[in-house]
């Protein structure tokens, strides 16, 4: 499947999310935009999904992705990004350029509807951000 918009990142994830807890999915995308493999990354609580970016890291690049999408849900049903959420999404970015595996957008999907960072403009390396703050994540 090719993966272009946010649209078509919730027909593939939709319907394998958990509604109930926070989950955070990953999908390898070949240098063609088209799905290599989805997976469940983390599972969480109700509002919280800890990670390590290392472990996104691990999976796209054994199954050699060309760049990936990561997909979050909130069960809250408010799909508005929280300022983690933007945080997380700066820094993930930021290591993905870093990596030469960019990270292509994140959507935050719930039953109300849909964010897309890289449709929103939001996919940028923050000013904030400096390489020393990079080590150690």
């Amino acid at each position: 499947m090719y993966i272009d918009t946010s649209h078509k990142v919730c027909e593939v994830i939709q319907r394998y999310i958990n509604k109930e807890v926070e989950e955070i999915w990953v999908l390898a995308l070949n240098n063609n935009l088209r799905l290599i493999e989805k997976r469940l990354i983390f599972r969480g609580t109700l509002n919280q999904c800890l990670f390590h970016p290392r472990d996104i890291f691990r999976y796209v690049s054994l199954l050699n992705a060309a760049c990936f999408i990561m997909v979050h849900n909130h069960p809250s049903g408010d799909f508005r990004p929280s300022r983690s959420d933007r945080i997380l999404t700066n820094r993930l970015y930021a290591l993905s350029i870093m990596m030469e595996i960019p990270l292509k957008d994140h959507v935050i999907v719930t039953d109300q509807g849909h964010y897309s960072f890289a449709e929103n403009a939001k996919l940028k390396i923050a000013k904030s951000i400096k390489a020393s703050t990079l080590v150690g994540i």
